[in-house]
């Protein structure tokens, strides 16, 4: 189970009681504070439900926090102590402030969210390689898992056990994929001096398209759910 917890019930008193009820109950927040003064109550909460509760507590039911902006180095070693998830969600304009780097580092697992908006996995990944901090870039791979199988794992374990072997193409794997048409592939690190991975073909680093500026998004030309195509481009024949 889970609930959302967002603007209008994060004051400090009130996401303390549900914190620690949820915790309580094995039902898991999807955390959403508007502002930092949210923020900090929110990880007031986690501190007060971890020392009344413990934090194998915490780690059973994986609460979830969405954020896009500063976090403190003791709020990240909070998140990760408790076994906290973290989605980033772009700003309207594309921009992403949130420390990921730093989250990833520290174990806490980051995963990118749309919002409100139509999803654009392909635009999180390029803010992910283009974050105005260079110590928060990260590469294109990290940014790519953020924004598909980061995502599965975030969910509640009831629910989240059955995707354990989505995400991948492989024998006994659901069949759930989608196909992307792009105009190049390569291995793109945070700092295009250092590659995170071998670009030797021979060291079989999967390719991903180019999203550096002024190049094309990838377009989705068909999308399979278990087996079965569930959309086709026009374009695609």
């Amino acid at each position: 189970m889970s609930a959302v917890v967002g603007p209008g019930g994060l004051d400090a008193a009130a996401v303390t009681r549900l914190t620690a009820s949820a915790t309580a109950a094995g039902v898991q927040l999807y955390l959403l504070p508007q502002d930092p003064d949210a923020l900090a109550a929110v990880i007031s909460a986690l501190r007060s439900t971890a020392e009344a509760q413990g934090t194998p507590a915490l780690g059973m039911v994986r609460h979830r926090l969405s954020w896009n902006g500063p976090v403190e180095q003791d709020a990240i070693q909070t998140l990760a102590e408790n076994s906290l998830s973290f989605t980033a969600v772009p700003d309207a304009d594309g921009t992403l402030t949130a420390p990921i780097a730093s989250l990833l580092s520290n174990a806490v697992p980051v995963s990118f969210g749309s919002g409100t908006r139509a999803p654009d996995p392909w635009s999180a990944i390029r803010a992910s390689l283009e974050h105005a901090d260079p110590d928060q870039r990260i590469s294109a791979r990290s940014g790519f898992t953020a924004a598909t199988k980061a995502g599965l794992r975030a969910l509640p374990m009831s629910i989240g056990a059955g995707f354990t072997m989505a995400g991948r193409i492989a024998p006994s794997s659901p069949a759930t994929f989608g196909i992307w048409a792009a105009d190049a592939l390569s291995v793109q690190a945070p700092d295009g001096r250092v590659a995170a991975w071998s670009t030797d073909t021979r060291a079989g680093t999967p390719l991903l398209p180019v999203l550096e500026e002024g190049t094309a998004a990838p377009e989705c030309l068909a999308t399979l759910v278990d087996g079965t195509e569930v959309y086709r481009s026009p374009a695609w024949t």
